[in-house]
Order: C-alpha cells, then structure tokens, then sequence
C-alpha cells in the first residue's frame, strides 16, 4: 500500500513539477511566504515528536516504577513499598 502512495506522489510531484518549481525556486514574494509556511510546519512537527518522546519516556519510567512495585509484592506481600 506505502509503495502505491509513494508512486502516487512521485506522479503528482513530477506532474506539478512547474507549480513546484515555480512555488518553491523562484523569486519574490511567494517563495518567502513559502518559507515562513515551511518553516512553521517544521516547527511544529518538530514540537509534536518533542513532545511524543516526551510522553514515551514518562511512560518509561511508569512502567519501571510498575515492574518494581510487582517484584516487591511477589518478595513481600506485606510490606511491598520497602
């Protein structure tokens, strides 16, 4: 399925290559405005996987702390916070 979406977009791209070049290369006012999108669209995808490692770290550490917890129990049902 990847490899058919993949094609697709080497199709479109190379089917649009005028309007891409044309977006992205030339000069004026349109290829700064282009870049100012860009580059808020790279900030942004950026904070997100930030902030994805960010979660998956703390959930981590959770199931660090979950595993521990466990082995106390099957050590000292009692007492399992010591």
């Amino acid at each position: 399925m990847s490899r058919w979406l993949g094609l697709l977009a080497v199709i479109i791209a190379f089917w649009q290559s005028q309007t891409i070049k044309s977006l992205y290369f030339d000069t004026g006012e349109a290829l700064q405005l282009g870049l100012v999108i860009n580059g808020l669209i790279l900030f942004l995808f950026l904070a997100g996987l930030v902030k994805i490692v960010m979660l998956l770290l703390a959930y981590s550490r959770e199931e660090e702390a979950i595993e521990q917890f466990l082995e106390n129990m099957s050590q000292d049902p009692e007492n399992p916070l010591e």
